[in-house]
C-alpha cells in the first residue's frame, strides 16, 4: 500500500484499502451527479463534474454540429455535374434520386467527426474528474494511489474504442438509408407547392 502500514495487520489494511476505494468510487459518483467536492458541496469558480460532461454534449458538440455547413464542400459544379451524370442524355426536371443520395450521402459522413471529438473531450473530462476524486488519504499510501490512478484509467481508456465505433456505426445507419419522407424533408411534391 505505502509507507505508514509495517505494524497494521493484514486485517485492517484491506478494511482501509475498501473504506479509501469506496471514497473514491463516493467522490466520483457525487462528482457526476453535481454534489461536487468543495467545502460547500458544489464549485462554483467553473462548471464541474457532470455539469461540464452536459457542457461537452449540449454545448461544445452542438455548436461543432452546427458548424458544420451542409454545402461546404460542394461546389456547384459538382452538383450540376452529378445531377447531369445521373440523367445521362435526358434533360431533367427535377433533381434525380441517384445524385440527391450521393451528395447527401458524402454530406452525412461528415457528422462523425464531431461525434468522435465529443468521446475524446468526455474521456479527458472523466480523467479530469478521476484525478479530483481521490481522497486525500492516498496521499499516505501512494502505492495504492498510483495503482488505482492504473486502473481507473485503463478502465476509461477501454470504454473508448467502443463507444467510436457506435458513433462510426450510428453514422454507418443513417448512411444506409436516406429518409425522404420525414416531415422536415421537403422534395418532390412538397417542393412543387411551396413554388
Amino acid at each position: 500500500l505505502g509507507s505508514g502500514t509495517d505494524n497494521t495487520s493484514k486485517a485492517a489494511l484491506g478494511g482501509e484499502m475498501l473504506r479509501l476505494l469506496s471514497k473514491f468510487s463516493s467522490n466520483f459518483s457525487d462528482c457526476i451527479n453535481g454534489k461536487g467536492t468543495s467545502a460547500d458541496g458544489v464549485e462554483m469558480n467553473e462548471l464541474y463534474g457532470g455539469a461540464r460532461v452536459s457542457f461537452i454534449f449540449n454545448d461544445v458538440f452542438v455548436r461543432s454540429l452546427m458548424n458544420v455547413d451542409p454545402f461546404d464542400g460542394l461546389s456547384d459544379d459538382e452538383i450540376r455535374t452529378t445531377i447531369c451524370n445521373a440523367n445521362g442524355t435526358r434533360p431533367a426536371l427535377f433533381v434525380p434520386e441517384i445524385s440527391f443520395d450521393l451528395l447527401v450521402r458524402r454530406q452525412i459522413s461528415r457528422l462523425e467527426q464531431p461525434g468522435l471529438q465529443c468521446v475524446d473531450l468526455v474521456f479527458d473530462e472523466l480523467q479530469r474528474m478521476a484525478a479530483q476524486c481521490e481522497p486525500v488519504e492516498f496521499q499516505r499510501f501512494p502505492d495504492l494511489r498510483e495503482r488505482m490512478v492504473e486502473v481507473v484509467s485503463t478502465l476509461l481508456r477501454r470504454c473508448v474504442s467502443p463507444t467510436q465505433l457506435m458513433i462510426s456505426n450510428l453514422v454507418k445507419i443513417e448512411l444506409s438509408y436516406i429518409n425522404t419522407s420525414h416531415p422536415d424533408f421537403i422534395g418532390g411534391s412538397r417542393a412543387v407547392v411551396s413554388v
